[in-house]
């Protein structure tokens, strides 16, 4: 994988392991699809960062204080699939 698509997928993790504190994860189903669960905290943030030009394209599930997103929904379109996302995480974020 090219530099520009592991610099993204690097960011991203980045960013989760920053908001680890308030509950954010990311779940994988086994079928190649990432939601991300966001802390209501980290709302703001988070959508600066990456749903300011697909606001209206986001599919979202709210639950416990938490927002969930579909990574594809914000991810998608740079070359490399979920299951790549998902291979590239942090250690510190492996279960």
């Amino acid at each position: 994988m090219d530099k520009f698509k592991n610099d993204i997928i690097y960011k991203f993790w980045k960013w989760v392991s920053e908001h680890q504190d308030n509950e954010t994860v990311v779940e994988h189903d086994g079928e190649g699809n990432l939601c991300i669960w966001i802390d209501f905290s980290d709302l703001d943030d988070f959508a600066e960062k990456y749903i300011t030009d697909i606001e209206d394209s986001l599919q979202t599930v709210l639950f416990n204080g938490h927002l969930c997103v579909e990574v594809k929904d914000f991810l998608d379109g740079h070359g490399f699939t979920m299951d790549d996302v998902w291979a590239h995480r942090p250690s510190c974020l492996v279960d």
